[in-house]
């Protein structure tokens, strides 16, 4: 009682204080005159004080998740020592890239000698260029056009994490099959960092039943999210449904709550 009489006379306060301001705009205010305020309904002695109604909580929904940028990245392949076998042609290819002339580029690295491969630095600058084709292509004609430097890439360097993030992310986006077990693994390991691979992974996982699997990718996910907060959030509330799911498992009678929304594509 004492809480809706403190509600009733800030109602009154509040109505009072608006006519006063009312009072004091300038004639011209007649023309467009404010909403019309909504006096505080009387409280009759006889009826009492009116029934309190407890809101519903909403219930709680996991949406799809928000649309993650392709991240994909150019790296620096530095430049070649001139010790390296060929190495006048391939910063020379380099320059070539730097300026702008990525089909020029693209055509002098298909026909760089064989034996230049031969060379661990050569290589490694060679599949560093290739990834930059592909993040050329990217930008300018799309990500299917990038898909296929980013693979030379992969295939010339195994270890190079951004060519490997960057093959992922345009695979993911484009929604393609080559997006296997193998790559997202592989990426996650060499970049765990990304919080994309977490993610796809823990699609993987859950399909495997691993639901302990799941939620560790997910916080793991959730912890490189720092700058996608969207993401961030969609990711714990993921990892949250998670744990209910985990939990409910190792119960004999668990009750297990509705199926999550995969990562999926960008919306």
């Amino acid at each position: 009682m004492r809480r809706f009489l403190t509600l009733l006379a800030l109602g009154a306060v509040l109505y009072l204080g608006y006519q006063w301001w009312n009072a004091r705009q300038p004639a011209d205010t007649a023309a467009n005159p404010a909403p019309a305020s909504v006096a505080a309904p009387a409280v009759s002695a006889k009826s009492g004080p009116p029934a309190v109604v407890t809101p519903v909580p909403t219930p709680f929904n996991v949406q799809p998740p928000p649309p993650i940028s392709a991240q994909v990245q150019m790296v620096n392949p530095g430049i070649l020592a001139e010790s390296t076998p060929h190495a006048s042609l391939l910063n020379g290819i380099r320059r070539t890239l730097e300026q702008g002339n990525v089909e020029e580029a693209e055509a002098r690295l298909v026909v760089v000698p064989k034996d230049t491969l031969d060379d661990p630095a050569a290589r490694k600058f060679i599949a560093d260029l290739w990834n930059n084709v592909g993040v050329t292509h990217a930008a300018t004609r799309g990500m299917a056009d990038g898909v296929k430097a980013f693979r030379t890439a992969v295939s010339l360097d195994p270890q190079g994490s951004r060519a490997h993030v960057n093959l992922l992310h345009a695979l993911w986006e484009l929604k393609e099959p080559g997006l296997d077990r193998n790559l997202i693994e592989k990426t996650v390991a060499l970049a765990p960092e990304e919080p994309l691979p977490h993610l796809l992974l823990s699609d993987v996982l859950r399909d495997k039943g691993d639901l302990k699997g799941v939620v560790e990718q997910l916080d793991l996910a959730a912890q490189h999210a720092g700058q996608n907060p969207k993401l961030q959030a969609f990711v714990q509330a993921l990892s949250a449904r998670m744990k209910q799911d985990l939990k409910a498992a190792e119960r004999p009678r668990g009750k297990t709550t509705a199926p999550l929304p995969r990562a999926g594509g960008p919306g």
